[in-house]
């Protein structure tokens, strides 16, 4: 899989790229412009899983500070 591409304003489809969004940072697949696969992690958590319109959808793993960790399907 390419890296997406650098260019400010680009439209990212079947990459990998690495985004920060607010107080967040996302690694991984992107298709159609938006988080599809890989990892996302915040002051509040990490989340390794599935994503469907920029949110964590289908399988995934969260840990979470205190080291809880939750498998599962997200929806």
């Amino acid at each position: 899989m390419p890296f997406c591409s650098s260019e400010p304003g680009s439209y990212w489809n079947n990459c990998f790229g690495v985004v920060g969004i607010a107080e967040e940072t996302y690694i991984g697949e992107i298709r159609d412009n938006q988080l599809h696969k890989g990892t996302e992690i915040s002051h509040e958590h990490t989340y390794i899983g599935e994503f469907k319109d920029g949110e964590a959808h289908g399988l995934g793993t969260i840990v979470f500070p205190d080291g809880a960790i939750y498998v599962g399907e997200f929806k």
